[in-house]
C-alpha cells in the first residue's frame, strides 16, 4: 500500500540493466522494480538522471518515475544536487538504485522530519545472495542521504565525481559538516542491498581519495577543531603519495558515524523503537560495524607487517649499498688530505714566489719614478730641439729667398754690364748712369726685401 505524499523527492541514477543472480536464477529487473516500489511506498517522487540513450533504454520497462538528461555518460553529483535544487517538494534525497527501502511509516515520517535540520545519512545491510541472508559485513559506507532542498545549492563536490563513484558517500556529507550543517542517522537499518561483484576501480578510488584530502587540506575547518587535528595527518604529502587510503577511508566513515545524531522517533516506547531493536538483533547491525572495522584494521595491520618486512629487505640492501659507498668514501677521503698536502706544499712555494714578486715590484716602482724623470728632461730637451729645428727652419727659408734674390741681382747687373760693353771708349758718363740707377734699384729692393 503507498503511503500519502511525503512531500521529498528521491533522485537516483538507475542503470539501463540489472542483473542480480540468486542461487543460478537472474532477478535483476524484477529486483530493481521492487527497489523503485519500495520508494515509492514511502511516499516519495522518484526522479531519475541518465544520459538520453539510457532514458531510451529505461522506458521500455515502464518503470513508474520521471527522469531528467544528463549531459555525462555517468551523471555527476553536482547535477544531482542541481536537480535537487530544482525540486517541487521541500526535502530531497539521495538513493543508490540497487538499495530496497523498508518503508515502515514511523522511520519514514522520522527521516523526513529530521531533513529539514541536516543531513540524515542511511547506512544499508548487505544479503547474501546464496543465502538470503545479513552477510554480516558492511561497505563502511551511507546508500541513501536526505536534506532540505535549501541546502543543494550551498553544498559544492569534485566536478568530475559521479554517481557510483569512490569516495561519494564521504565526500557529500563532509561538505555538509563543513558548512556546519548537522549530521544525523537511524539507530536500525531501513536500507537492504542484495550482494553482487562490484565494478571496482582502484585508480578512480585512490584519485578521488586523494582529491577528497586535497579539498580538505584546504577547507576552513575551524568549526570542528578536533576534525581538523586529525585530518592533518592525511593531508600531508607523505600521505598523498601512499598507494592506499584505507586508513583515511576508515577515518572519514568513523568520524561521520561517530559525529551524526541519531534521528529521534515517536518515543523511547514506540512499536517504532521496538522494531528498530527488533532489526538491529535480526542484522547485527552494531555488530558488523566493529567486525568490518576490526577486519580493516587487521588488514591494515597485515600490510603495514608486509611493508616492514618489504622494508627490512630494502634496508639490508641499502645498508650493503651504503657500506660500498662508505668504502669508497674513505678512498676519496684519503685522496683528498694527499691532495691536501700536495697544496699545502704549492702554496708554500706560491706564497715565496709572492714574496719575490713584491721585491720586484717594490724594484719596478723606483725605475719607473726614475724613468719619469728621465721622461721629463726628455720632454724638455725635445722641446728645445723642436725649438731649435723651427729657427733652422726658418733660416733656411730666409736662405733661400736671399739666394733667390741675389741671382736676381746678378742677371740684372749682367744686363747693365751688357748694355755698356758697346759704349765707346770715353763714354763713361753714360756707364756710370746707369750703374747709379742700378744701384738705387738695388737699394730699394733690399730695403722691400
Amino acid at each position: 500500500m503507498t503511503a500519502p505524499k511525503k512531500n521529498l523527492t528521491v533522485f537516483t541514477s538507475l542503470p539501463p540493466t540489472t542483473k542480480r543472480v540468486v542461487n543460478g536464477e537472474d532477478f535483476g529487473i524484477s529486483y530493481q522494480r521492487a527497489c523503485i516500489s519500495s520508494w515509492i511506498d514511502a511516499g516519495f517522487d522518484v526522479v531519475s538522471l541518465n544520459p538520453a540513450h539510457e532514458i531510451e533504454l529505461l522506458k521500455e520497462f515502464n518503470f513508474p518515475v520521471s527522469f531528467i538528461e544528463s549531459s555525462e555518460r555517468r551523471p555527476t553529483i553536482a547535477e544531482l544536487l542541481k536537480a535537487a535544487n530544482n525540486a517541487a517538494t521541500d526535502a530531497v534525497g539521495f538513493i543508490n538504485a540497487d538499495c530496497y527501502l523498508l518503508n515502515y511509516s514511523e522511520f519514514v515520517d522520522a527521516i523526513v522530519a529530521s531533513a529539514k535540520e541536516g543531513l540524515v545519512m542511511v547506512e544499508r545491510v548487505n544479503i547474501n545472495p546464496e543465502t538470503l541472508l545479513p552477510s554480516g559485513r558492511t561497505c563502511l559506507g551511507f546508500d541513501a542521504f536526505f536534506f532540505a532542498k535549501s541546502d543543494a545549492i550551498n553544498v559544492s563536490v569534485d566536478a568530475d565525481l559521479a554517481v557510483g563513484q569512490p569516495w561519494w558517500d564521504y565526500w557529500l556529507p563532509v561538505e555538509f559538516a563543513l558548512i556546519g550543517k548537522r549530521l544525523l542517522r537511524l539507530k536500525s537499518p531501513i536500507i537492504f542491498h542484495l550482494d553482487h561483484e562490484q565494478g571496482w576501480s582502484q585508480e578512480r578510488w585512490l584519485s578521488f581519495g586523494k582529491k577528497l584530502i586535497s579539498r580538505l587540506a584546504h577547507a576552513n575547518v575551524t568549526r570542528n577543531p578536533m576534525f581538523a587535528a586529525d585530518l592533518q595527518k592525511f593531508s600531508s604529502q607523505a600521505a598523498l603519495d601512499q598507494d592506499d587510503l584505507g586508513g583515511f577511508g576508515d577515518w572519514c566513515f568513523n568520524w561521520l558515524r561517530d559525529n551524526a545524531t541519531i534521528v529521534p522517533l515517536s518515543s523511547d516506547k514506540s512499536a517504532g523503537d521496538l522494531f528498530s531493536r527488533i532489526l538491529r538483533s535480526l542484522t547485527a547491525f552494531d555488530g558488523m560495524h566493529e567486525a568490518t572495522l576490526a577486519l580493516a584494521k587487521a588488514n591494515n595491520d597485515v600490510a603495514a607487517v608486509k611493508a616492514y618486512a618489504d622494508d627490512n629487505i630494502v634496508l639490508k640492501e641499502a645498508h650493503r649499498s651504503a657500506e660500498i659507498h662508505v668504502r669508497h668514501l674513505e678512498a676519496e677521503v684519503a685522496a683528498l688530505r694527499e691532495g691536501h698536502q700536495t697544496a699545502e706544499r704549492y702554496a708554500r712555494h706560491l706564497e715565496v714566489e709572492t714574496a719575490a714578486l713584491r721585491e720586484a715590484h717594490k724594484s719596478a716602482e723606483a725605475y719607473a719614478k726614475h724613468l719619469e724623470k728621465d721622461s721629463v728632461a726628455l720632454r724638455d730637451t725635445l722641446s728645445s730641439l723642436n725649438s731649435a729645428i723651427a729657427d733652422l727652419y726658418e733660416a733656411h727659408r730666409s736662405a733661400e729667398r736671399h739666394s733667390a734674390f741675389q741671382g736676381e741681382e746678378i742677371s740684372r747687373l749682367n744686363e747693365v754690364i751688357q748694355g755698356t760693353s758697346g759704349l765707346p771708349i770715353g763714354s763713361g758718363y753714360r756707364a756710370r748712369a746707369l750703374l747709379e740707377r742700378y744701384w738705387k734699384g738695388a737699394t730699394r729692393r733690399m730695403k722691400f726685401h
